[in-house]
């Protein structure tokens, strides 16, 4: 039986060796533990090169600008400023090279970019499977709505005039209607659910995770919810409610 070098030992071998080491963290998983990342310096006149070492080898030939530590067996890896997804069998996730990739919270998506200018000042970005394949839209723009799954989505090149939807990542669907503007969810602390504010032809009104209106009637005015989930909603017709996020029930003023 093959004997297996202790994370310990790993590191003392390839402090030995390589110019930078980066010892494994508090909470590396063992099964990350095979490989330890290192830095290279292949001529005095160019910046640290990163790799992968197991002890004997190199994982793989052509080293990276940067890398990140493997995380459940992947490390996103950056060549040439182009992103990719790195797995520990020395394969990449991606059959190309984007502007850039996040890992998603749920460590099963990535987030990706790619630039349709050479400056990179005009990006279109979609959403891939562990495996890399690419399972939605390319939108314009991708932003965390920071509760459960759900993400804030983007079509329009310019600012002015772009429309904004929630897209489940579990389903991978847009579940919402698109909105002038969309919010983070925020709240939950609060009053045990989050909302997030969203804005349609100059009206306003909250939308839950479920991507349903908190409200049936929408405001003329921004809602400003207090502690303790009361707000008022200003009709078009110019009825005034006293409301509860809570219950979205509405009682004229």
């Amino acid at each position: 039986m093959k004997n297996e070098i202790t994370p310990e030992k790993l590191f003392e071998i390839a402090a030995e060796k390589f110019y930078k080491v980066y010892d494994f963290g508090p909470k590396t998983k063992k099964t990350d533990k095979k490989w330890i990342r290192v830095g290279l310096i292949p001529d005095p006149n160019k910046e640290i090169r990163w790799n992968f070492f197991d002890g004997e080898r190199l994982l793989c030939d052509e080293p990276f600008d940067k890398a990140e530590v493997f995380v459940d067996g992947t490390a996103v890896v950056i060549r040439n400023n182009e992103y990719n997804v790195l797995k520990d069998d020395g394969t990449f996730v991606f059959p190309r090279w984007y502007h850039y990739v996040y890992k998603c919270e749920d460590n099963e998506h990535y987030q990706v970019e790619l630039k349709k200018d050479d400056y990179g000042l005009v990006r279109i970005e979609a959403f891939a499977d562990k495996d890399g394949k690419i399972i939605s839209e390319w939108y314009d723009q991708i932003t965390p709505m920071l509760y459960g799954n759900n993400y804030c989505v983007a079509k329009g090149e310019k600012i002015q005039g772009r429309k904004y939807a929630m897209f489940d990542l579990n389903t991978h669907e847009i579940v919402s209607e698109w909105y002038d503007s969309m919010m983070m969810f925020q709240w939950k602390d609060v009053f045990g659910i989050p909302l997030a504010r969203v804005r349609k032809d100059g009206l306003h009104n909250l939308i839950k995770p479920n991507a349903k209106l908190v409200f049936d009637v929408w405001s003329k005015k921004p809602i400003e919810v207090e502690k303790d989930g009361s707000c008022q909603v200003f009709a078009e017709d110019g009825t005034a409610y006293n409301a509860n996020v809570k219950t979205g029930e509405l009682v004229k003023i």
